[in-house]
């Protein structure tokens, strides 16, 4: 999320250095965007499965983005020269680097293990409340 942030924080400031007025919309973007981060590692931590698929969404749109941007910076107009082979090898080196969790977290996401994992969290955290407010009951019921 932080790199979509950027993104967008990056295309503000670059439009606002071209000597256009930024439009009022923007900052609110970044705020909601930021929002949205925040909830989806909530939501994530806490378990969520709206919140889980949404991270599958995202990791799969930044592996995506990665594999497309790596091309983009081999055949980019700004440089004279072309990359040589130990530009290649550090390329394909970052690329791997984010392309591979990346992939392997959507896998990790996508297993029934994993859904198991969170169904069972779910319930064993509803049987720990339901213990304490039992607790609570019987305490309450001693004192009175």
């Amino acid at each position: 999320m932080v790199f979509l942030l950027g993104r967008i924080a990056r295309a503000a400031t670059s439009y606002k250095q071209a000597g256009g007025a930024l439009a009022p919309l923007v900052p609110l973007l970044v705020l909601v965007g930021f929002a949205l981060a925040v909830w989806l590692v909530w939501g994530f931590i806490r378990l969520r499965p709206r919140a889980r698929w949404l991270w599958v969404l995202f990791f799969a749109y930044w592996a995506i983005s990665v594999t497309w941007g790596m091309p983009r910076l081999l055949l980019s107009a700004d440089s004279p020269q072309p990359i040589g082979s130990t530009g290649m090898g550090v390329l394909a080196m970052i690329w791997l680097a984010v392309f591979i969790p990346n992939v392997a977290s959507i896998v990790c996401l996508f297993t029934g293990r994993c859904r198991e994992f969170t169904l069972w969290h779910v319930q064993e955290k509803h049987r720990e409340e339901m213990q304490r407010y039992a607790e609570k009951q019987v305490e309450k019921g001693l004192t009175s």
